[in-house]
């Protein structure tokens, strides 16, 4: 404190209000400014809902006999997804495990509160780990992305669905 202080002080009130006016200035943050993360495009709700139709299609004529592969479930309901990042990298051609995982965890593993999925937390897992995970992560992700469109039961469904047709595909 400055000297100034000593000589306000006399009266206890002035000492209590030149504490404030006398002490020294409290030195200005120096911490540099947080990187902003980008911002992560979200689809609109219109074509959220028409990626819903998409994969409902798809998923109405599921069998046991029929059952699609991994990229044609992932290209078919990849509109499921609002970040457009992950789901435009679930709908190319050729699928690439590395391209999905970059660009899915980019857009929304900092977002998830509470325990990440292991999607999130490990490096590129191998053919059969990346399944189980990505069915893990998918139904993180879809029970909030598709929260907009069909309400906390219908989300909750239909990412629990998604989530174990992803991790069944491991075990074949």
């Amino acid at each position: 404190m400055r000297a100034c202080f000593v000589r306000a002080c006399v009266p206890v009130v002035v000492a209590s209000i030149a504490l404030g006016a006398c002490s020294d200035p409290e030195p200005e943050a120096t911490s540099a400014p947080r990187p902003t993360r980008p911002r992560v495009e979200r689809v609109s709700r219109f074509e959220q809902e028409a990626g819903l139709d998409q994969c409902g299609a798809l998923l109405e004529n599921l069998s046991p006999t029929s059952t699609p592969t991994f990229a044609t479930l992932m290209r078919e309901c990849a509109g499921l997804y609002a970040a457009r990042d992950c789901r435009d990298a679930l709908r190319e051609t050729e699928f690439s495990r590395p391209r999905v995982h970059e660009l899915c965890s980019a857009a929304y593993c900092e977002e998830i509160r509470g325990t990440r999925p292991s999607f999130c937390t490990r490096e590129l897992p191998s053919d059969a780990e990346f399944l189980t995970q990505f069915g893990e992560f998918s139904e993180v992700v879809l029970q909030r992305d598709l929260r907009r469109v069909l309400g906390d039961d219908g989300a909750e469904e239909i990412a629990g669905l998604m989530g174990q047709l992803i991790r069944d595909q491991a075990l074949r």
